[in-house]
């Protein structure tokens, strides 16, 4: 069996494998999740980023007493814009 030599073969797919298989990550192929008209997984727009409703679940889970408000600024901090900073200074704020 002849192995493509593919940035999506080589790279691509073995870090997504690497990350199911040892991080314990979900993976969903996200190629098609405008062809309704919109996102099969909740964003709002095809810019954001996070998943608001999985991030909002992965709060409870870790902190399930966690004040709503506390949670409210929690996902609000997380998905602030910080696209004009350098990536070391975004995630220092993060």
């Amino acid at each position: 069996m002849t192995k493509e030599y593919t940035e999506d073969e080589l790279i691509e797919k073995t870090a997504i494998e690497l990350m199911q298989e040892e991080l314990d990550y979900d993976y969903e192929y996200c190629f098609n999740e405008w062809d309704s008209g919109q996102s099969l997984f909740g964003r709002e727009t095809k810019s954001d980023v996070v998943l608001v409703e999985r991030l909002s679940k992965a709060i409870d889970k870790l902190n399930n007493n966690l004040p709503k408000e506390a949670k409210k600024q929690a996902i609000q901090e997380l998905t602030k814009d910080r696209s004009r900073l350098s990536p070391v200074k975004a995630n220092q704020e993060v």
